[in-house]
């Protein structure tokens, strides 16, 4: 048996979408992270321009991050790119996510993660349950002289709170598993990445089955709109052995391991946690 995850919804895979407005439609290029397609759209120079994309979902109205995965050749030339979220045309939230210092979206396919509870500028009151349209806002508008050409990809989307890992490990790398299964070609949910031989989240873990984790590091990931707090819990049977558990920059991470079926640690090193809460003999 192995691993499995639970606790992201998809939106869109972008194969085909037909809610979009403002941009070229599917991307005739096979370039895509999730599938076949993505959504392109040339953004001209000298100009602003928005792809809006009209489709509901129900969001967390208590905890929750939304990731898109998005391409941009412009990033030498753009001020800035948008995320937006709707209830009502007058009820958002508005989250920047890239721009001319921070160039967080490039020419390779990234997911943004942003917290839509605690961050963000709201403008009129966001309702979170009642998501109906998102908008991405790319602003080209001081580029100069571009060459214009499809130039910007949007693909999968997704939302939930992070991962729930059950299941079992079949080797000692529970981390190194969960992040293989978070990278499937069928399910991009861009929650966990991996750099150098570590694991970074953005997004909660729940370690919910019989894992074992042996000499991994896991690190929760400071990001620009994301989560600033995060909740590690353990619920299942879970072993880490020489395993590190770090924050990167200016988060933290509520520990509770208060609901595990059995838990050990030995060795390895708990930093930058805000609260950490034990079972009595953990």
């Amino acid at each position: 048996m192995a691993v499995t995850l639970s606790g992201m919804t998809l939106h869109t895979n972008n194969d085909n979408e037909g809610g979009w407005a403002g941009t070229d439609g599917a991307d005739t290029y096979n370039n895509a992270e999730q599938g076949t397609n993505s959504e392109s759209w040339n953004v001209a120079k000298n100009s602003t321009e928005t792809g809006t994309l009209t489709k509901s979902a129900t969001l967390s109205t208590t905890r929750g991050i939304f990731i898109f995965w998005m391409s941009s050749n412009l990033a030498p030339y753009y001020t800035s790119i948008d995320l937006e979220l709707q209830s009502t045309a007058s009820n958002f939230k508005n989250f920047e996510c890239a721009n001319a210092t921070n160039k967080a979206i490039g020419g390779n396919f990234v997911p943004t993660a942003v917290d839509f509870i605690n961050n963000g500028t709201e403008t009129g009151t966001f309702a979170p349950a009642s998501l109906s349209v998102l908008r991405v806002i790319v602003d080209n508008s001081a580029s100069g002289n571009i060459r214009s050409v499809i130039n910007n990809w949007v693909d999968a989307m997704y939302f939930g709170p992070g991962h729930t890992i059950s299941g079992t490990t079949t080797t000692d790398k529970a981390f190194k598993e969960a992040f293989d299964v978070d990278n499937l070609t069928a399910n991009k949910y861009g929650v966990l990445r991996e750099f150098g031989g570590q694991i970074f989240s953005q997004g909660d873990i729940d370690l919910a089955g019989t894992l074992t984790s042996i000499g991994e590091t896991l690190v929760f990931l400071e990001t620009v709109n994301g989560f600033s707090t995060y909740n590690l819990d353990i619920t299942g049977t879970v072993t880490l052995e020489n395993t590190s558990i770090l924050e990167d920059g200016a988060v933290d991470y509520n520990f509770d391991s208060t609901g595990a079926a059995s838990f050990s640690m030995t060795g390895g090193v708990l930093r930058g946690y805000l609260t950490m809460v034990n079972a009595s003999g953990q």
